[in-house]
Formats: C-alpha cells, structure tokens, sequence
C-alpha cells in the first residue's frame, strides 16, 4: 500500500508539473498570435520584434521538453541497462536544454529578429539539430531494445511488450518525427515564418506524449497484475539477453 500511495504522488506531481506548463504555454501561444495577428495587424514591420509572450513559449519548450526527454531516457536505461546509450541521449537532452535556456535569455532582450539570426543563428541552428538528433535517438534505441527483449521474453509477457512498443512508436516517434519536421523548415525556409508555427506546436507535443505514457503505465500496471497472477506466465529475464542469472521481472522493468 505504502508503495503504491507513493508511486500516486509522484505521478501526480508529474502530470500536475505538466499540465501547469502545457496551461502556460497555451496562453502564451494565445497572446502571442493575438498580438501578432489582431493588434499589431497592417504593420508587418512590428514582426520583426516578437512579443515577450515568445520569449516564454520558447522558456517553456525547454522546460516541458528535458521532462520528457528525462522520462523517456529513464525508460530506455531500464529496457537496455546501457550505460552508453542513456549517458549520450542524456547528454543530448542535457545540451538542448542549455541552448535553449541561452536562447531564453537572449530572447528576453527583446532584439530585432535580423539581430538575433546575425549573432545567434548558430545557437538556434544548434538547438534543433540537436533537438532532433536526441529525440530519434531515443525512440530508435527505445523500439530495439524493446524488441530484443520481446525475442527473449516468454509468450504471455511478450503481449505486454508488444503494448508498449506500441506505445513507443505513438509517443517518441511522433515527437522526433515533428522535431525533423522543424529542422527541415529551419534549414530550408530560414527567413518565413513556417518554423516559428511548428516550434510553438513542439510544446504540446512534449507534454501529450509524456501524459500518454504517463497514463498508459496505469493501465499497463493492470495488465501486469494480471499476467503475475497466473502461474504460468514465466516471468524471468532471460540470461542470453542480460548475462545474469535468471529473476523475476518486476512492474518497472516494463514500463
């Protein structure tokens, strides 16, 4: 009971952490296309300084996006025990993260945009090269790892596996696969707007993706009890796959 009770509150903070986020990047996102669209509108010329709404949508798509990528590198360090794969994608994470809080700071001077391409283009580049660099790294190491441990899993738990590889490709991929969307249209179309439209949509990416696979582990966690909870279901790690004697899998080995 008292492990259960703890696993509530810690997943309660989490999503209350995300929800409070994801809440502020919509009123940020709702101010900014206000102001841009409504009442600085006929004066294409006020673009080029963004509002300071801007400024916080980019603080938060740090903020929202090194929880998410710190969730998901948690997850493949528990399916791989990898040390060097987790370490690099959490130096990724790590890396993106800082560009971006540089960026914020930067950001909240308020310079003309020609300013900030001239001096920080480099900084911005970096960031989502890096961003979706991290991202397809952690979703390709997280679909191998799990199918590697399917092979060596016995029947009825490879049906658990099979769930959250599922969950994987629905939550990871469609979040490296809109970060390649924004690095193409930042590499590509570097002077319009298109790239500035999905950064602000990359926000809510993070935060559903984490919140999906926040709520998935609850209703994987069920599933699991059920699978315990007959006798032939054989749940033991393998020693071809982990080169160690033979244990139970545990409920945070899944998920």
């Amino acid at each position: 009971m008292g492990e259960d009770t703890e696993y509530l509150d810690r997943h309660s903070i989490k999503v209350a952490a995300v929800w409070f986020l994801d809440l502020s990047h919509a009123v940020a996102s709702c101010h900014y296309l206000y102001t841009t669209t409504i009442s600085q509108y006929g004066h294409p010329e006020l673009l080029l300084v963004p509002p300071l709404s801007f400024d916080f949508i980019i603080l938060i798509n740090g903020l929202i996006g090194a929880l998410e990528e710190t969730w998901f590198i948690r997850r493949l360090y528990t399916f791989s025990k990898n040390v060097w794969i987790s370490g690099l994608c959490g130096v990724l994470a790590f890396a993106r993260f800082s560009f971006t809080m540089t960026i914020t700071i930067i950001s909240f001077q308020l310079l003309p945009l020609p300013v900030f391409i001239e001096n920080w283009w480099w900084l911005t580049a970096g960031t989502v090269i890096i961003g979706a660099i991290t991202d397809v790294s952690i979703v390709s190491s997280l679909c191998h790892y799990l199918w590697r441990w399917r092979r060596a899993e016995c029947r009825r738990i490879t049906k658990l596996i099979d769930r959250v590889i599922l969950c994987a490709i629905e939550t990871s991929f469609f979040t490296s696969l809109v970060a390649v969307l924004l690095l193409v249209c930042f590499l590509t179309m570097p002077t319009n707007f298109i790239w500035i439209g999905i950064y602000m949509l990359l926000p809510r990416v993070f935060a559903n993706s984490l919140l999906f696979s926040l709520n998935f582990r609850e209703s994987l966690s069920q599933a699991f009890g059920a699978t315990l909870s007959n006798p032939e279901a054989g749940l033991t790690r393998r020693n071809s796959l982990y080169g160690i004697d033979s244990q139970p899998v545990v409920m945070n080995d899944i998920w």
